[in-house]
């Protein structure tokens, strides 16, 4: 091969390597790009969540946020004990807090009335039942079935949450493990009340 053919290869060579150079770090710059919108418009949505859930608390269940300041509080000094060190006491009042916090949200969207101690189909509506005035306001305040169905069903997921916290801290298993349920539930708890005091307010 003669000189001026072998420099001609080694030319196509450079070129062919630097052409894959270049795909792929564009490819590598539309993926961060990708990941930088998505975390922006996440960020905001979240925010944006956030403000309206804090102001319906603000306005009509003060103590409420209260509340919660004291669940995450705990979520907190949990998670400082580290992933291998049990945090059962922790967890346990951060459940028991977001229990709380749903019944002090329906008590004040749906409270219990001596006078009608249980619906027609004889699901109790007493103090203590709760979770049956839950599924009574939302009967009776959602219009859209679909809404109403997945809104009952998040009541019911979150209340095998809060089992489920308990079962795991009981049992002993991965304190990581634990933590990231007892997380779930708290902000599923924080995301539930925000639409039971919209609807409450709306229908109100």
């Amino acid at each position: 091969m003669s000189n001026s053919a072998r420099d001609l290869q080694n030319q196509l060579k450079f070129v062919e390597i630097l052409t894959r150079i270049r795909h792929h770090t564009f490819t590598l710059l539309c993926a961060w790009e990708r990941q930088l919108t998505f975390a922006a418009n996440q960020e905001s949505a979240l925010a944006a969540v956030s403000r309206r859930v804090d102001g319906l608390l603000s306005a009509q269940a003060p103590d409420v946020l209260n509340q919660f300041n004291v669940a995450f509080r705990r979520l907190r000094e949990a998670a400082d004990h580290g992933p291998e060190s049990p945090a059962d006491e922790e967890l346990s009042q951060s459940v028991t807090s977001c229990r709380r916090i749903l019944k002090a949200v329906v008590d004040l969207v749906q409270p219990a009335d001596p006078d009608w101690p249980a619906t027609e189909d004889g699901h109790p509506l007493t103090e203590e039942h709760y979770k049956n005035r839950l599924v009574e306001f939302l009967k009776t305040r959602v219009s859209s079935a679909t809404f109403r169905s997945a809104l009952t069903k998040s009541g019911e997921t979150l209340f095998e949450r809060f089992t489920a916290v308990d079962s795991l801290s009981s049992k002993g298993v991965h304190a990581q493990v634990a933590f990231e349920e007892a997380e779930y539930c708290a902000l599923h708890t924080y995301l539930l009340v925000g639409e039971i005091l919209l609807i409450g307010q709306d229908e109100g």
